[in-house]
């Protein structure tokens, strides 16, 4: 089964909740929580979906503007930013998102698709990831 899962994304491990990848083999990964830690297949690791917390959790910050319209900046470090812009609440269990000044659409469904591109835009911008 291939997986977009890396390292450092959450993923769901229901009955165990949200945990965060540790390390990844062709068969599942080892994932730990507060609870504790163990190896799951692919096949039992479940997508988290996104919510708003979430991207305040990963570092974006909630901006307004004159209008009362709501967008949120990612600094990926003095220069260079970008701006998100929910186009609409979960639409079909996905995120409809514009990614500003690039004015790039995406869908994201999950956590650890805004995880991955944010990695891929951070280490385009300085050579950095982040988890």
């Amino acid at each position: 089964m291939t997986t977009n899962y890396r390292i450092g994304n959450y993923v769901d491990t229901d009955p165990h909740g949200r945990a965060i990848i540790e390390s990844i083999s062709q068969w599942g990964a080892y994932v730990s929580n507060d609870i504790g830690g163990g190896f799951w297949t692919f096949d039992n690791i479940k997508s988290t979906p996104i919510t708003k917390d979430d991207l305040l959790e990963l570092g974006f910050e909630k901006n307004e503007t004159d209008d009362g319209d709501i967008y949120y900046t990612y600094k990926f470090n003095d220069i260079i930013y970008c701006d998100l812009e929910l186009i609409s609440d979960l639409k079909n269990g996905f995120l409809e998102v514009c990614l500003f000044p690039y004015e790039e659409w995406f869908r994201w469904g999950s956590l650890h698709d805004v995880q991955n591109i944010i990695n891929d835009l951070k280490q385009k911008s300085n050579g950095n990831a982040i988890k």
